[in-house]
């Protein structure tokens, strides 16, 4: 597996009875594609999210969470971390949101290998 990258992010702070910071950043990484003709790389797009609960200046508590491979499209990942990021999702909903809208985001990668097929 190839290594993962945090490319651009969003920070956002939650004052309640509690301090929280709120982390969401852009994965980007490579998926391997493998055909008749050989091994091809095409870039990839995942979000991260990262809670932290602190109390006065130390912190307490660190949840995190991760999709990789969201979508090869960099700008329509980023867009998707904007409208989590405003949400103020937690770690523990990533998953679940990402769920009920995963096949609109992974059927770009579809569309890449019929254009890379189409190109070799």
């Amino acid at each position: 597996m190839r290594k993962m990258k945090k490319t651009d992010g969003i920070i956002r702070w939650l004052m309640d009875e509690e301090k929280r910071c709120y982390k969401y950043y852009l994965i980007q990484g490579k998926v391997k594609i493998e055909d008749e003709k050989g091994c091809h790389f095409i870039d990839s797009y995942g979000i991260e999210v990262i809670r932290e609960d602190y109390s006065g200046n130390k912190k307490v508590y660190t949840e995190r969470e991760v999709i990789l491979n969201v979508n090869p499209n960099k700008e329509k990942v980023y867009a998707l971390l904007c409208k989590i990021a405003e949400g103020l999702l937690s770690p523990i909903h990533l998953v679940e949101y990402f769920d009920e809208i995963a096949d609109e985001y992974l059927r770009d990668f579809d569309m890449v290998f019929e254009d890379m097929k189409i190109a070799i």
